[in-house]
C-alpha cells in the first residue's frame, strides 16, 4: 500500500505544472514516510518508545527556547497586554507566533509526560523546567487558535478518563 502511495506521489510531482513548487511538498511526503517507518520500528521496543518521547520532548523545549529569540512578537495589545515583556525579548521576526504556538502545542504532551516519567537524577527538574518554558512561550504567543486547541485537548483528556471513549472521537470529528 505504501508503495502505491509513493508511486502516486511521484507521479504527481512528475506531472506537476510547476515542479519547483511541488518539490518541497514531495520532500515533506518522503521525509514523513521515512519518519513514520522509523518511528514504527522504534515503537516496537520499550527503550525505543522512551527515546522517541524524550527526543520529541527535547525538540519541544528547544523550539520554545529558540522561539524566544526568533518569533515576531506583536507590537499592539493582544488578548493580554504583554508589550512590556515583548520589549525585553529580541525580535528577529523569523517565525510567526501562531505557527510556533501550533508546533509547541503538538509537542506539549511529550514535554508534559516527561515530568511524570523523568530519568534519574536531575531529570525531573529539567523536565519540569522544560514544561514551564513551553507553557510560558505558549502564553507569550497569545495565539487564540492554540488556546482553543489547548482547551479542546484538555477537555478530551478529561472526557476520556471519565469513561466517555465513544463520545470523544465523534465530538472531535464534528
Amino acid at each position: 500500500l505504501w508503495l502505491l502511495f509513493l508511486v502516486f506521489t511521484l507521479m504527481g510531482f512528475v506531472f506537476s505544472p510547476i515542479p519547483a513548487l511541488s518539490l518541497p511538498k514531495l520532500t515533506v511526503v518522503l521525509a514523513g514516510l521515512f519518519g513514520f517507518y522509523l518511528a514504527q520500528d522504534w515503537l516496537e521496543t520499550d527503550i525505543g518508545f522512551h527515546w522517541l518521547v524524550w527526543l520529541l520532548a527535547t525538540g519541544g523545549v528547544a523550539l520554545a527556547a529558540l522561539a524566544l529569540i526568533t518569533v515576531a512578537w506583536p507590537t499592539e495589545s493582544q488578548i493580554v497586554d504583554l508589550r512590556f515583556v515583548y520589549r525585553l525579548l529580541p525580535a528577529w521576526g523569523i517565525a510567526h507566533r501562531n505557527e510556533v504556538a501550533g508546533l509547541l502545542l503538538l509537542l506539549l504532551p511529550f514535554v508534559v509526560v516527561t515530568v511524570w516519567h523523568p530519568p534519574a537524577g536531575i531529570g525531573r527538574w529539567l523536565a519540569l523546567g522544560g514544561s514551564v518554558l513551553v507553557l510560558l512561550v505558549l502564553v507569550l504567543t497569545q495565539s487564540r487558535a492554540a488556546a482553543l486547541a489547548l482547551v479542546t485537548m484538555l477537555l478530551t483528556i478529561v472526557l476520556w478518563h471519565r469513561g466517555y471513549q465513544r463520545i470523544v472521537p465523534a465530538g472531535l470529528a464534528i
